[in-house]
């Protein structure tokens, strides 16, 4: 069982691309569609045919498989871009977000901050917005580093947890797998539609609703990875960087200014 768990992660990252690949390869078939009963006689088409009668059908699988996976890994590369069109031009849907986790200790850590300067009434009006406008400054570089953190991966993340690591991966990898197939399908579909029938059209809400449940399912990932830094299970730096200067070095500043007073 302990061989199976260590496996599964790496079967999960090589499925998405290797789904993707095949179905790129299926496009290219039918795009193509070679005459296996005539083959060419001549040039490069005829010795890899040759080629592929000598090897035999397990290596040509074998060949295939690789050639699949390598095709599947570029094509994952249009997923994020596919991502970032849709969030910026794309209709809102319900996703459920990260407002808990690390944002909430940030948070906190803020308005102590606020609190902590405002009880300060000796110091000039000048210092305290000062003081507050860089408390806002590092509170939103913590919140973008944080969310940044979310996007690394699970093993850096969350690799000493064992139970949270494999709901966080098989997360991610449902994601993955669904937004790794959508460029594909996407393009199958729009040669079915061409050559076969505008009927083929009907896939594409299946589509939207495939990438929508990639985006989801990705949401999911980070939100689980979050809940864990509020609850205390696992350490998120940029939280820690973030409340280590409000609990330690803030109050220094604030006392030196006092004294420059």
């Amino acid at each position: 069982m302990q061989i199976l768990a260590s496996a599964l992660p790496g079967f999960r990252d090589l499925r998405a691309p290797l789904v993707a690949g095949y179905m790129w390869l299926l496009l290219a078939w039918l795009w193509v569609n070679p005459d296996l009963n005539h083959p060419p006689q001549t040039g490069i088409g005829a010795t890899v045919y040759d080629l592929f009668n000598r090897i035999g059908r397990i290596w040509l699988a074998v060949a295939a498989g690789v050639l699949a996976y390598l095709v599947g890994s570029i094509s994952q590369d249009l997923s994020p871009a596919l991502r970032r069109l849709w969030v910026a031009y794309g209709p809102d849907f319900p996703v459920r977000g990260l407002e808990s986790g690390r944002g909430d200790q940030i948070g906190v850590a803020f308005e102590q901050a606020r609190e902590l300067v405002e009880q300060q009434q000796a110091l000039p009006e000048e210092r305290r917005r000062t003081f507050a406008r860089t408390i806002e400054a590092r509170a939103a570089r913590a919140e973008h580093e944080a969310t940044r953190e979310l996007e690394l991966p699970a093993t850096v993340l969350v690799g000493d947890k064992s139970e949270l690591f494999a709901e966080v991966d098989r997360l991610r990898a449902e994601g993955e797998l669904r937004m790794a197939v959508v460029p594909p399908l996407s393009a199958l579909t729009a040669y079915l539609c061409i050559e076969s029938s505008l009927l083929w059209l009907l896939v594409c809400p299946l589509i939207i609703v495939l990438f929508i449940q990639g985006l989801q399912k990705e949401q999911d990932s980070k939100k689980l990875i979050a809940d864990a830094i509020w609850k205390n299970r696992i350490e998120s730096s940029s939280v820690s960087k973030f409340t280590q200067w409000v609990d330690n070095v803030l109050p220094g500043e604030i006392e030196r200014a006092l004294k420059e007073t």
